[in-house]
C-alpha cells in the first residue's frame, strides 16, 4: 500500500517548497559550520528523496537531473555528502543505461568513501563498477573486480 503522504507529494505542485527555502539558507548559514552542515545534509536527503519520487513516477532522467544538481551543490560547498550522492547517482545511471557515467561516478564514490571509511557505501559502488563494466563489454575487468569483492580483498576498502 502506498503511503498517502507519498501520493500527495507526487501530485503536489508545491513539493519543492522546503527544498527552495533551505537552498536559500545556505548562504545565510555559512558562518555557523554546524548549522551549515545540517542544511547541506538535509538538502542532500531531500534531493535523494525527490529522486526516489521521480523514479516511482517512472521519470528516471528527472531523478538523475535532481541528483546531478545535488552533486553540484555538494561540490560547490565542499560537503561531506558528495560520496553518498555519487553512489546513488551511479546506480541511477546504470539502471538508465548510462554505463560510462555510472563507471565514472561509482569510481569517484569509491575514492571518497574509502577516504572517510564508509566500507558499505564503497562496496555498493564497486558492485556498480562490476555491472557497468560487464554491460560495456569489459568482462575481464568485471570478473577481476567481482573476484576481489568476493574475496573481500583488503585493498578495495583501504
Amino acid at each position: 500500500m502506498v503511503d498517502k503522504f507519498l501520493i500527495f507529494m507526487l501530485k503536489s505542485k508545491y513539493n519543492n517548497c522546503s527544498f527552495g527555502l533551505l537552498d536559500n539558507l545556505i548562504e545565510l548559514e555559512k558562518k555557523d559550520p554546524v548549522r551549515f552542515d545540517m542544511i547541506l545534509r538535509y538538502l542532500s536527503q531531500i534531493a535523494i528523496n525527490r529522486g526516489q519520487l521521480e523514479i516511482f513516477k517512472g521519470n528516471w532522467k528527472e531523478a538523475i537531473l535532481i541528483l546531478k544538481a545535488n552533486l553540484d551543490r555538494n561540490l560547490k560547498n565542499q560537503s561531506e555528502y558528495i560520496g553518498e550522492t555519487l553512489g546513488i547517482l551511479s546506480v541511477l545511471e546504470y539502471r538508465n543505461g548510462l554505463y560510462n557515467d555510472a563507471l565514472n561516478h561509482a569510481t569517484q564514490a569509491i575514492q571518497i568513501n574509502k577516504m572517510i571509511g564508509d566500507v558499505l557505501a564503497a562496496e555498493q559502488a564497486y558492485k556498480v563498477l562490476v555491472a557497468a563494466n560487464d554491460k560495456i563489454g569489459n568482462t575481464e575487468a568485471a570478473e577481476h573486480l567481482a573476484m576481489k569483492l568476493k574475496n573481500r580483498d583488503r585493498d578495495l576498502f583501504l
